[in-house]
């Protein structure tokens, strides 16, 4: 899926009209680890059903108009492979860039398991 699609979903809102932003994030895979490791490719299995209580909760943040987002399936993925997407409408700069880091961490942090394959 792409971004812009998201996107698309987020303008059919019928309160877009209250939004003064839209952000987004693209998460994809890089060729290391924080710790500087050479990344082969990466395993992920998302749990959509904690993703789904993660954004509907999120959705009620102030100024938050709308969240939709896209998670890649259980997979293997490589280096530049897209992993996830998120889109959120708000209405101004503070309040979305808080739901989006909000949403973000706790997506990577509660709903989905990750293992990285380095090179050898």
């Amino acid at each position: 899926m792409k971004i812009e699609a998201l996107i698309e979903e987020l303008r059919k809102n019928p309160k877009i009209a209250n939004a003064g932003m839209i952000l987004t994030h693209t998460g994809i895979v890089r060729n290391t680890s924080r710790d500087g490791k050479v990344i082969t490719t990466l395993e992920i299995e998302p749990d959509f059903s904690i993703i789904e209580n993660i954004v509907s909760s999120n959705k009620k943040l102030p100024g938050i108009i709308d969240i939709k987002y896209y998670m890649h399936k259980k997979a293997t993925l490589n280096v530049g492979d897209e992993i996830m997407h998120i889109a959120i409408a708000g209405d101004i700069r503070e309040n979305t860039i808080y739901a989006m880091t909000k949403t973000l961490n706790e997506i990577k942090e509660k709903a989905v398991i990750k293992k990285h394959n380095f090179k050898q």
